[in-house]
């Protein structure tokens, strides 16, 4: 079959519309569902960009900071965020109340955890890490040098106190420690009861900034639902 160069000017044309209109569908397809296909390949898959040799002995390091700007997380919410990530994903948390032992140092404790662990979760709370004490300020402010230095990735975790709020994190309204911190890292948000739910997306942008697990999630029916 023979083209003459007005036919053959057209078919380049229509391969060419082609090609582009297909990485534009791809592109599109994979922005909107990147986290989907992450979690899918990293946890269902097991694939992973390099092997965890880095010595740390956890996943996640949860820490709970007092905030003056938001409602916080209630204990409730807080515990059950722990148990799925323990129970039903896998994870590996290093927790204040249960694995720094009684007596030791607040500050001393907190650096040796960071150290320990791929991850920090800063949770606000009503309460805190240590009420009572003006002691927050200034851990905080040492936080972000301790988690470049010992190269731990930061997830904060902002309330939305009404269904309009503005989503997004307002800088303005974070003490400057926090703020910092903010800027250094990476925000989810904990909706209430809509964030209950596994198939949530605060699960899935929490678990897309996680680490690949450390260890096998248990069956699934041994698994415990909230």
């Amino acid at each position: 079959m023979i083209f003459c160069p007005l036919q053959f000017h057209f078919l380049v044309l229509g391969i060419v519309g082609v090609f582009a209109v297909t990485v534009v569908v791809v592109t599109v397809v994979y922005v909107k569902l990147k986290v989907d296909i992450i979690l899918f390949l990293r946890d269902d898959l097991g694939w992973r960009q390099h092997n965890v040799s880095d010595g740390k002995r956890y996943d996640a390091y949860v820490l709970c900071y007092k905030s003056d700007t938001e409602s916080g997380v209630s204990e409730e919410d807080r515990r059950q965020v722990e148990e799925v990530l323990e129970e039903e994903y896998g994870y590996s948390l290093c927790l204040y109340d249960r694995d720094v032992l009684p007596g030791e140092a607040v500050a001393e404790a907190v650096l040796g955890c960071i150290e320990q662990s791929r991850r920090l979760i800063l949770v606000p709370s009503s309460l805190g890490l240590n009420p009572g004490q003006d002691s927050q300020y200034s851990l905080l402010t040492g936080l972000h040098a301790a988690l470049v230095e010992r190269q731990t990735w930061l997830v904060l975790v902002q309330t939305e106190s009404a269904p309009d709020s503005q989503v997004d994190l307002d800088l303005d309204s974070l003490s400057e420690a926090l703020r910092l911190l903010a800027q250094s890292g990476h925000t989810v948000t904990w909706r209430g009861s809509h964030s209950k739910p596994l198939s949530s997306p605060f699960w899935k942008e929490l678990r897309y900034r996680m680490p690949a697990r450390t260890r096998q999630c248990p069956p699934k029916d041994e698994r415990t639902i909230l």
